[in-house]
């Protein structure tokens, strides 16, 4: 009699606690339309503040200091409920046999490449593929078309930068088998109401960073571990290279007034990271800082005076804040954020300006000026991710993959209105008001306000 009560005791048990766990694991549908709650957040963002010191051009040691908190804002409402009517009408659309890998504006002409642009996009072949086409902005006219490789070809990554008279561009061959091995790489100058190519630089079996130029050169990162080059932006020359880091990473530079700023691991793994600042005009070294964490490498984003870096912890993630003239820390987040993208980090150059980055759909806006949490906010639904944002004025236009761009009050984050596009964006552009977004389809959509 004790063993069967024993074991009517244990069902009796078991069947409880089964109960509460399905109450505990369910959880009620969400609805189209509407604003999902917000992950679970910390109840504070802890800020780390840098006591300044003496600025020199040797490295930058990492200073430990009791933790500041600040505590974050409500959560802003990002809701598309202002879709109807269109807060944007099309102004033209452009069609092209190809996914778009690559989007600038600049001027009166828009400046569109061809092919894969990310990682992620399973591009396939077509006639447009591997072609620069420049559009007038004012209707989509094909004005003129370069050929990257004259020969077919099935993908090719792409980065344009327009400046002046003259768009730099490189791009990558390679064939979907071969990812992510290296592959025929090319940097050239078009001349920007032709098209005819200035000069080109050939690099064989090799990775490619963006490029960043100025009217004096063009830079950019040519492998995993290797040298950041500059060319002569007038005649594509070899000006300098920078390889005092250790191997790990692709340089992707950024140039700045008279500075190119570049971040990378120091070394081998666990030996962690650092901001550089050369000359633009030697390479030299002007300042070096160092950091923890762990990165791969990406390109700094430089605003209002600040340099932005995302470095990687064990722990998660934190946001470091550098003086671009001195390299001295500003403030560092503590490494408890989500998985931020470093591909969303974002600026503005404005006085009592924000600094934005996301986490799939999860945006989050601090203050540039100590790092505190302004604001965070997600987009509505269905698996959707933000590429990147742009503003304008008062307003921050977050681009995602598949439901088109999202306009926010940059202060706030109150969502204002909603504008889908068919298909999944790739690329994307702001110019003079109007919004260019690409993609994977092959169309160039372009946007302004409606009236």
């Amino acid at each position: 009699m004790v063993r069967k009560a024993h074991c009517t005791l244990i069902i009796l048990l078991g069947l409880i606690l089964a109960s509460a766990g399905c109450r505990w694991m369910a959880s009620p549908t969400p609805v189209l339309g509407t604003v999902p709650p917000l992950p679970t957040l910390p109840p504070t963002i802890a800020v780390t503040p840098v006591t300044p010191t003496p600025a020199a051009t040797a490295v930058v040691p990492t200073t430990r200091v009791p933790t500041a908190v600040a505590t974050p804002t409500a959560t802003a409402a990002i809701s598309p409920t202002l879709t109807p009517p269109p807060a944007l009408s099309l102004l033209w659309r452009a069609a092209f046999d190809g996914p778009i890998g690559a989007l600038a504006a600049d001027g009166e002409q828009i400046f569109v490449g061809v092919g894969q642009g990310s990682p992620g996009l399973e591009a396939e072949g077509g006639s447009d593929v591997g072609l620069v086409i420049a559009l007038s902005a004012a209707n989509g006219e094909r004005l003129w078309t370069y050929d990257l490789w004259q020969r077919p070809m099935t993908t090719t990554a792409v980065s344009l930068q327009p400046l002046g008279n003259t768009v730099f561009l490189g791009a990558c061959e390679g064939a979907l088998e071969c990812r992510p091995c290296a592959s025929p790489c090319r940097v050239a100058a078009l001349d920007a109401a032709s098209g005819e190519e200035q000069w080109r630089y050939e690099l064989q079996r090799d990775y490619l960073s963006p490029l960043t130029a100025n009217e004096e050169v063009v830079a950019f990162g040519q492998g995993y571990g290797r040298a950041l080059l500059a060319l002569e932006a007038d005649s594509g020359q070899e000006r300098w290279t920078f390889a005092d880091y250790g191997a790990g990473g692709m340089p992707a530079p950024l140039i700045v007034g008279e500075t190119v700023y570049t971040y990378l691991p120091v070394g081998g793994f666990g030996e962690g990271t650092a901001v550089w600042a050369l000359d633009v005009s030697t390479g030299r070294e002007r300042w070096r800082t160092k950091l923890g964490g762990q990165t791969s490498g990406h390109r700094p984003v430089v605003a209002g005076g600040n340099l932005y870096v995302i470095t990687y912890e064990l722990s998660g993630q934190s946001l470091t804040a550098l003086d671009a003239v001195t390299g001295q820390k500003r403030w560092v987040t503590s490494p408890d954020l989500a998985q931020l993208d470093y591909r969303t980090l974002y600026a503005e150059d404005v006085p009592d300006g924000a600094v934005y980055a996301a986490s799939g759909r999860v945006l989050y806006a601090f203050s540039a000026d100590n790092g505190e949490l302004r604001w965070h906010g997600q987009i509505p639904c269905c698996g959707a991710i933000i590429l990147g944002m742009l503003a304008d004025a008062d307003t921050l236009y977050v681009f995602t993959n598949t439901q088109g761009v999202y306009a926010l009050d940059a202060a706030q984050g109150k969502g204002r209105w909603h504008h889908d596009v068919p298909g999944v964006v790739t690329a994307f552009a702001l110019r003079q008001g109007v919004l260019y977004l690409g993609t994977a389809e092959g169309q160039v959509y372009a946007l302004m306000p409606a009236e």
